[in-house]
């Protein structure tokens, strides 16, 4: 919890690089404990948009891809601002 939140202050401040290195960690975290698909696409695609910023579009869209994947599991819905977002 705490790495994601800081991930995603680190994001909002533009800080990509250090939103990247907290969201990798959480990303670990959240995979090797029993959390639900939701917070791991969550996760995903908020790394996604990191390296979207920083340039790496092809690891950015693998990610986003990845974070679809997620929200299918979860069963979003196509009209989800999450998937919307992450499309």
């Amino acid at each position: 919890m705490v790495h994601s939140t800081i991930g995603k202050i680190r994001y909002h401040q533009r800080e990509n690089q250090c939103a990247i290195e907290s969201l990798l960690k959480a990303l670990w975290i959240k995979n090797s404990s029993r959390v639900q698909p939701l917070e791991i696409g969550m996760a995903l695609h908020l790394l996604g948009m990191a390296y979207f910023r920083v340039g790496n579009t092809a690891e950015a869209c693998s990610l986003l891809h990845k974070a679809l994947t997620k929200y299918e599991m979860a069963k979003l819905a196509r009209n989800h601002p999450f998937v919307v977002r992450a499309t």
